[in-house]
């Protein structure tokens, strides 16, 4: 019989016990390379808030003389003057206000009077037959988006406008028109 000595035994098992925790730093190691690399080449993402976006209610001659109203998607305003001008740009774009019109100015004051000064260009700047609807178009669109004013008086380079082409006088403040609105 031969005899097994403890020694050879417990030399093996703190060799399996060095040998096992080697190949676990190995492991973490290569883990940990790998995730590195992957963190490394992924983008980090900034978040970005996003644009507010309001509306804006325009009224545009449709047919037989009536102007329909038309919801306007439009990204965030910083003031009163922007919402004015972004309103009148979005009137050029249905093609009833004139290309050239510039809105110079544009005060509310304490009684809801809204003071629209515009270029010389609102001057007969459009057919007869069209000024009412055109005239109009501005009012019914400045004061459905302007909860405080309940008047427009028109101005054409500070002064008044006594009437764009020959047919509407507009020297008095003009209110909503609820009658040339589609049923």
């Amino acid at each position: 019989m031969k005899k097994v000595s403890k020694k050879g035994n417990h030399k093996t098992t703190s060799c399996k016990k060095i040998l096992l925790i080697v190949l676990s730093f190995l492991a973490i190691i290569v883990i940990s390379v790998q995730l590195y690399r992957y963190l490394g080449t992924t983008e980090t993402k900034k978040y970005i808030p996003p644009v507010e976006q309001k509306t804006i209610a325009l009224f545009v001659p449709e047919y037989y003389g009536k102007l329909s109203q038309k919801t306007v998607p439009v990204q965030n305003y910083s003031s009163e003057l922007k919402k004015a001008d972004i309103i009148i740009e979005e009137l050029k774009k249905t093609g009833h206000v004139p290309e050239k019109l510039v809105l110079l100015d544009f005060a509310i004051d304490e009684n809801g009077m809204l003071y629209v000064n515009f270029s010389k260009d609102i001057k007969n700047s459009s057919r007869t037959e069209q000024e009412i609807m055109t005239v109009y178009s501005i009012i019914n669109s400045l004061l459905v988006n302007f909860k405080n004013a309940n008047k427009v008086l028109l101005l054409a380079e500070g002064q008044p406008l006594y009437t764009p082409g020959g047919l509407l006088y507009t020297y008095a403040p003009l209110g909503f028109n609820q009658g040339l609105l589609e049923d």
